[in-house]
């Protein structure tokens, strides 16, 4: 028995490798056969097939290889084009080719070869770019095959049952209809009797949907697309789905019905269906008009659509597509801002048109419903034209503020609480595509209410609190009618009445300007926290800038308004800001204890300065508090510390402020007619240096009950007039010009019998130091003094261009006096001759009179002019 076993095994491995030789043998002489035939053919094969595509072709085609392989694609023979050209009817061959392809496998039987029959069973392209177009004029550019009539026995011929399709990159622009679709096809096959006027198409694959777009209107981008269908063929001009699985990004759809081949173009009528669509994968799905709507979501449900495809799809007609669709129970995540919408339940439906185009297309949703967090939403809309979008939508809310904020994405808002109510309908139209102008919104219609209770918000790069906001509106189509709006901002708060103009453009559009006809009450106005740009360490920037986006016009009544150390109550009067030019008109309110009445305007129109300007009418003011809260005018020579009394001013006022309220000292002019009562001057630097120049000791203290005249300022001066100070201290004359910069220019005129009074009263009584004058029987000879050098360090000369005016003055004076006394003594009769050498008696005089005084005052004569 082990005898009889082994045999048969070392039978078997005989069988086995004599069967190995013999088959390696007929491998190797098939190989050797095929290769001898492939040499015997080649050239007969090549020169048949190229002759007949050329005899068919209609255009430039180039090939860098043509090789008959009989072994790659055995049982069948192939001829293999590699490196194909083929250039667009009438066109030379250029970098935009009708098709370029790495390979093109022509296969047909091997032994039809043997019989002369060189008929193609099969076609395979590998790698290649197919460009189909059809221009504005409708002549398609891939009609490049000439039709024979008959074929004799033997003769070059087509009669597929298979085309493999690896690697296409295939375009299709119908740039007559504005249609495109544009597809990776990674591998499909088509297969049928190609050659028989019936038969059935199956068809295969797995693409990549680029662009699929109908009427300029985008469908699909960038999705996966898995096909597998079966189609009844008629003279290839009629298709019938007999099965239709097509399968768009994990969603899939059944497609029935049928599509014709006409002359004119496709005709179409489709239906597709899917019943269990995922609404998450969907929302990428969208046309392209609504993607932006619903960027950053994700969603969850079921989604139920048919559609239906029914017309002619041709150069100058689109067939009519309707699609119905009904979500229940969906949600919407927006996974970055937390804002959940759930219980999403609506019917939608899409229909071209009566023109089967974009221009007559409609997108509905009805009977729409969800909640927001804990709020809820509901309400219909319907999209008219595609082309130029109108609108038509009713809206319910009642929902929290922040998830609103979110919902419509106004990025400028952040950390919004409180309750918001809103009952709108509207109705308007887009006159450019996908975009409202301002005056589509004054056409468009929008009624309804808003409304919102206890709503405080931040807003980006403001550091201000927005808190306590409560208001009720009226939508009046482009206006927002306001019942109340009040709220706080910091420390300050508000109430308004009235209207906000344009509130619609405004909110949608970047250009579009607010303006607000309003009451503005307030109990309070912190412009150091309303104008608060920057703070670094203890210093304080504020910022002041006028939107081109924003106007009012309001009547104000605020109770408390500060900024700085300004303070002022009961501010009345008119506001207006438009074109970024503020004006007040009429504006009166308290302040420092006095009552100011002013219209001014700031120009804003330039980004690097404002231009202000304003007129003022101040009744009774405290000039300390006046220098105290206005900084003691961003100088240091006279301050609060110095100045008192009761002003009262007309003032004319022009300069320019930069952005952050830095004062051009440049720029300012100023002209005011003031009156001072019941001042003081107390320690003020440039009297206490006259009190040591003229050896007087209480000047330290000066008082006045009146002062009265005109100061200009100009060129970064003040310019003091000639004006009479009647003082506790002294009386005197002054005029002159004060720099910005502290330089002083001073004329004095002070009476010697005040002085030489005061040097004789020092040891008595105060009281009897403002009222006493001692006469110094000289004819009440003035002193004329100049002050110059600084404010913090004057100093002081004689000023003999005063003594000379004023001499000069004088005899003027006498000589007139001398003409009217002749023309009294002789009425008039005859003018006198005027005495020659008439002042040189005064003239003496006025010398003999200074020689007397400089022997006690020892003074130098300044003959070097002012």
């Amino acid at each position: 028995m082990e005898q009889t076993g082994l045999n048969k095994k070392q039978l078997t491995l005989k069988f086995l490798k004599i069967a190995g030789i013999s088959g390696g043998l007929f491998i190797a002489a098939l190989f050797l056969i095929l290769s001898l035939m492939a040499l015997i053919f080649q050239n007969r094969i090549k020169d048949i097939v190229v002759e007949n595509i050329n005899r068919n072709l209609t255009t430039e085609v180039a090939v860098d290889n043509i090789k008959l392989d009989l072994i790659r694609r055995f049982p069948l023979a192939s001829v293999t084009f590699s490196g194909i050209k083929v250039a667009e009817p009438g066109q030379p061959l250029s970098e935009n080719n009708l098709l370029e392809a790495s390979r093109i496998y022509l296969k047909f039987n091997l032994w039809s070869l043997l019989l002369g029959n060189y008929t193609i069973r099969e076609v395979e392209i590998n790698r290649a770019q197919l460009n189909l177009e059809i221009s504005k004029e409708g002549k398609p550019n891939y009609e490049i095959w000439q039709k024979h009539e008959g074929e004799e026995e033997g003769e070059f011929a087509f009669d597929l049952k298979k085309v493999l399709l690896n690697g296409v990159h295939f375009v299709y622009h119908d740039k007559a209809g504005n249609h495109l679709v544009d597809l990776d096809i990674g591998r499909a096959n088509m297969s049928g009797n190609f050659r028989n006027d019936f038969f059935q198409l199956t068809a295969r694959g797995n693409l990549m949907a680029h662009m699929l777009a109908i009427d300029s209107a985008v469908f699909i981008r960038e999705r996966p697309v898995e096909l597998d269908m079966v189609m009844e063929v008629a003279n290839y001009r009629e298709f019938v789905f007999k099965k239709g699985n097509l399968k768009i990004n994990q969603n899939s759809f059944d497609v029935t019905g049928s599509m014709s081949n006409l002359e004119e173009g496709l005709l179409f009528d489709t239906q597709v269906k899917g019943n269990q669509l995922q609404l998450g994968q969907l929302l990428g799905d969208l046309p392209e008009i609504l993607l932006p709507y619903v960027e950053g979501y994700r969603g969850k449900g079921i989604l139920k659509a048919e559609a239906e495809i029914k017309g002619l799809l041709s150069a100058t007609e689109n067939p009519h597509i309707s699609l119905v669709f009904n979500v229940s129970g969906g949600e919407l995540l927006h996974r970055a801002s937390g804002l959940d919408l759930r219980k999403m339940n609506f019917d939608g439906a899409f229909d071209n048109g009566a023109a089967n185009r974009l221009s007559t297309s409609t997108l509905s949703f009805s009977d729409f419903h969800t909640t927001i967090n804990k709020g809820v939403m509901r309400g219909n809309f319907t999209l008219f034209d595609f082309t130029k979008p109108r609108l038509d939508f009713k809206m319910f809310a009642d929902a929290d503020a922040g998830d609103l904020v979110k919902l419509f994405r106004i990025d400028t808002i952040s950390k919004a609480k409180g309750r918001i109510h809103m009952d709108l309908n509207f109705k308007g139209g887009m006159s450019e595509k996908n975009r409202f102008t301002g005056q589509d919104f004054v056409s468009a219609r929008a009624t309804g209410t808003f409304s919102y209770e206890n709503l405080s918000f931040e807003i980006k790069e403001n550091p201000l609190a927005f808190r306590e906001f409560n208001g009720a509106f009226l939508f009046s189509n482009n206006d927002l009618v306001i019942e109340n709006f009040s709220g706080h901002a910091g420390s300050s708060d508000f109430e308004l009445k009235g209207f906000f103009r344009n509130v619609l453009p405004f909110l949608f559009l970047e250009n579009e300007k607010l303006n607000i006809v309003a009451s503005l009450y307030s109990n309070n106005l912190n412009f150091n926290e309303l104008l608060k740009y920057s703070v670094s360490g203890s210093d304080t920037t504020y910022r002041l800038s006028f939107s081109d986006r924003l106007g009012f016009n309001l009547e104000a009544n605020v109770v408390h308004l500060t900024f700085r150390k300004f303070e002022a109550t009961h501010v009345m009067g008119r506001a207006n800001l438009q074109n970024k030019r503020f004006l007040a008109q009429d504006v009166a309110f308290r302040a420092m204890d006095g009552q100011i009445r002013a219209s001014g305007y700031i120009d804003g129109i330039r980004d690097d300065y404002f231009t202000v300007g304003c007129e003022a009418r101040i009744n009774g003011v405290d000039i300390n508090k006046l220098f105290y809260q206005m900084g003691n005018f961003g100088q240091e020579s006279i301050t609060d510390e110095h100045i008192f009394g009761n002003m009262t001013a007309d003032v004319q006022f022009s300069g320019r402020w930069t952005p952050t309220l830095d004062v051009d000292y440049a720029s300012i002019e100023t002209i005011a007619n003031m009156r001072v009562e019941q001042g003081a001057l107390i320690d003020f630097e440039p009297m206490l240096a006259l009190s040591r120049f003229l050896r007087v000791d209480d000047l330290d203290r000066v008082t006045f009950s009146t002062l009265e005249n005109q100061i200009r300022i100009k060129d970064q001066r003040i310019f003091i007039p000639d004006m009479e100070i009647s003082s506790s201290a002294l009386n005197l004359k002054l005029s002159g010009e004060h720099t910005f910069e502290n330089e002083i220019d001073y004329r004095l005129q002070i009476l010697l019998s005040d002085i030489l009074s005061r040097k004789n009263r020092q040891s008595r009584n105060p009281q009897e130091q403002y009222g006493d004058i001692i006469d110094d029987g000289l004819g009440r000879t003035t002193l004329f003094l100049r002050l110059t050098g600084t404010a913090d360090e004057p100093v002081f000369r004689y000023d003999t261009q005063g003594v000379r005016e004023k001499m000069r003055d004088n005899l003027r004076r006498e000589g007139q006096n001398l003409r009217d006394a002749f023309r009294r003594e002789f009425g008039g009769s005859q003018q006198p001759e005027e005495p020659a050498n008439l002042n040189e008696p005064d003239t003496r005089e006025n010398t003999r009179r200074n020689r007397r005084t400089n022997t006690r005052f020892e003074i130098e004569w300044d003959e070097d002019g002012p």
